[in-house]
């Protein structure tokens, strides 16, 4: 087994740093939505939405940490973006997203469609 390497290891530990903060997210989201709040409708869709664009960050910013080793990741100015679709579009224009294995069991089961533009990126053997 290959030995962890210490950028490696801080990435690991941001990466459970930003599922934790997730997971609180998410508890945040069922006990509003649950009605735990006793806030009127309208503030707790509002809550529900600013915690779901901030799960949409988390998610973003976890990316850039499991692929931080790939050299296109550690420019400054990615290093301080905070806007999930940024770093996700930036991730993308590096093509280190593979889609096409899990988009292809996914059409065999029917669950859903998917366009060419989705499958463009190279397969890593």
């Amino acid at each position: 087994m290959p030995k962890t390497t210490a950028q490696q290891f801080e990435a690991i530990k941001a990466i459970g740093r930003l599922l934790n903060e997730a997971a609180v997210r998410l508890g945040a989201l069922k006990h509003s939505l649950g009605g735990g709040t006793g806030l009127p409708d309208q503030v707790v869709s509002e809550l529900c939405y600013l915690e779901l664009r901030m799960l949409c960050e988390v998610v973003a910013l976890c990316c850039l940490a499991a692929h931080g080793d790939i050299e296109g990741t550690r420019t400054a100015k990615l290093q301080k973006e905070f806007a999930a679709d940024n770093i996700m579009r930036k991730l993308e224009s590096l093509q280190i997203f593979i889609l096409d294995p899990l988009l292809s069991v996914r059409r065999r089961l029917g669950s859903i469609s998917t366009t060419s533009s989705l499958l463009q990126f190279p397969r890593m053997n």
